[in-house]
């Protein structure tokens, strides 16, 4: 018989309720965040597995020797999101558990972890991958204004690490209230932090706030970098699209000025291009990614769809992939276009989806040879 107790131990029992082995996982070289052990089992071996609060997995076997098999975020949710921009198989994961973890895809393993103040619901890494930034707050005190959300101790404020081992190289507060969204500049020079209505633009180089923009009437929740860094489109959660200056804060009072402006990135649900996904007025359209004539779109349901791009028709075709059981909190595809992942925000999973590419032309499912798949095992709805 094996049992395991609150304070980590796993205790391997005698037919007579003698120990036959004893082990303690706050003794054992690769630590636990959380120790309290929540399953065991064990083979008729003698080999014991054992799961702990912080959704750490141990083999645990002969003379206390232990191997961990198993790390992942573990509680609240997990919406903070980024790919390298260099390296096709690293990505960052930041969640509510105040956790960020740097993960390789193909060796599917963690690379490394940083506990954090606060709880992260974004993250970014640098132009060129040597730098992380993290966001503080949580969609829960997103809504909240500063006099009530004294619980949290650190809204929006944002720290910023060596990717590789996790050095700390700077930490401020600009606002009060959680922090939505992070992104880098496509050039490299800024950070851009929205927090509540406002988006704080500063310097990656000495961390000076360079300008801010403030004129948006509800809560910032997607924004997008033009190519050249001088200007923003925005989205808020009451589906408005707004246009700036990154230069200057100042609102562009003319969209029609941009209308041939080359955009870094397609994260804004609510843009022109992408207006042919909601057609489909019973689905709500949480995350979007653009990888070349590629659109992918997730949403609350749980369901992902890739549409050519641009999607300006309601009834455009599309290939339809089921993955999660509730909300896709982000869908972005790697530096090389070959995998999309999709991250259920409640549920804590990161999907990792092949995208095995046809002709140019044609049906998205021309343009998208075999469909989907994941890379774990082929989900209901893949082709």
């Amino acid at each position: 018989m094996v049992s395991g107790s609150k304070d980590g131990s796993v205790i391997v029992w005698n037919s007579d309720l003698s120990v036959r082995a004893k082990y303690d996982l706050l003794r054992i070289p690769e630590v636990p965040i959380l120790p309290q052990i929540r399953s065991v089992c064990m083979n008729a071996f003698g080999v014991v597995i054992a799961g702990t609060s912080s959704s750490d997995m141990y083999q645990l076997f002969g003379d206390k020797k232990s191997s961990r098999l198993l790390q992942a975020h573990f509680q609240g949710e997990l919406c903070g999101f980024c790919v390298h921009p260099t390296n096709p198989n690293v990505f960052a994961t930041s969640g509510d558990d105040k956790t960020v973890r740097v993960w390789n895809c193909e060796e599917k393993k963690l690379l490394s972890i940083q506990m954090l103040d606060m709880p992260s619901q974004t993250c970014a890494f640098s132009k060129d991958g040597s730098k992380i930034v993290c966001g503080f707050g949580t969609r829960q005190s997103a809504t909240k204004t500063p006099s009530s959300s004294s619980g949290f101790s650190k809204n929006g404020a944002y720290v910023v690490y060596e990717s590789e081992d996790m050095t700390l190289v700077h930490e401020d507060r600009p606002s009060r209230v959680a922090i939505t969204e992070i992104q880098y500049s496509p050039s490299g020079d800024h950070i851009a932090i929205a927090s509540g209505k406002c988006i704080y633009i500063a310097s990656s180089l000495d961390f000076q706030t360079r300008s801010v923009v403030q004129n948006h009437k509800y809560e910032v929740s997607h924004f997008d970098f033009s190519q050249d860094s001088k200007s923003l489109r925005t989205n808020t959660t009451e589906n408005e699209l707004t246009f700036f200056s990154a230069e200057d804060g100042k609102k562009v009072k003319s969209a029609s000025s941009l209308k041939d402006a080359t955009w870094s990135s397609t994260t804004c649900p609510l843009v022109w291009s992408a207006q042919g996904l909601h057609g489909d007025l019973d689905r709500v359209v949480t995350s979007v990614d653009r990888y070349g004539s590629l659109l992918a779109s997730g949403d609350v349901q749980g369901h992902i769809r890739l549409h050519r791009f641009p999607c300006v028709n309601e009834k455009s075709e599309s290939l339809r992939l089921k993955a999660h059981g509730s909300e896709i909190g982000t869908v972005r595809f790697n530096q090389n276009g070959n995998v999309l992942y999709s991250v259920g925000t409640k549920e804590r999973i990161v999907c990792q989806w092949r995208v095995k590419k046809g002709k140019s032309g044609g049906s998205v499912r021309g343009m998208v040879r075999s469909g989907v798949e994941s890379t774990k095992e082929k989900e209901e709805g893949g082709r």
